[in-house]
């Protein structure tokens, strides 16, 4: 074998170890729910972005009264690891009910509106008239739609 030149076996790892560390920084950037089309509620909220799908996480803060008026809405505010509070409304039927609780870690996916102390998420079920953004919240590893 000449000098400098790698073995077959060589060039497979590195091109293994670059491909892992890209996939890794992928994960990282897009977290580990995110789909094509659905940014992360920080870089929405760098753009003051409104009216884009986001998947938003955090602890909960607060739990607000439910909204009754022309449905069941439920309402929290999640706190981001950046400091910011987004207020999560989700609206349910009957059972349907997301089981909060100050300090609970969530992750939740819905339309975002933008606003200076972290905005707000809605439209986090599946039922809404635009199939194709469909939200969600997940608590404990169950998804509520």
């Amino acid at each position: 074998m000449n000098k400098g030149s790698s073995s077959p076996l060589a060039v497979l790892i590195s091109l293994g170890t670059i491909i892992a560390v890209a996939a890794g920084i992928w994960y990282w950037q897009s977290g580990p729910d995110a789909q094509p089309g659905y940014l992360m509620h920080g870089q929405a909220y760098r753009d003051q972005s409104n009216d884009v799908m986001v998947e938003v996480s955090g602890q909960i803060v607060r739990v607000l009264r439910d909204d009754r008026d022309g449905g069941l809405v439920q309402k929290f505010v999640i706190r981001t690891k950046d400091g910011l509070d987004v207020l999560v409304t989700h609206p349910y039927k009957g059972e349907d009910r997301v089981p909060v609780a100050i300090s609970d870690f969530v992750i939740a996916r819905g339309d975002y509106e933008w606003s200076e102390t972290g905005g707000q998420v809605d439209w986090t079920t599946y039922d809404r008239p635009f199939s194709d953004r469909n939200g969600w919240v997940k608590l404990r590893g169950q998804k509520y739609d």
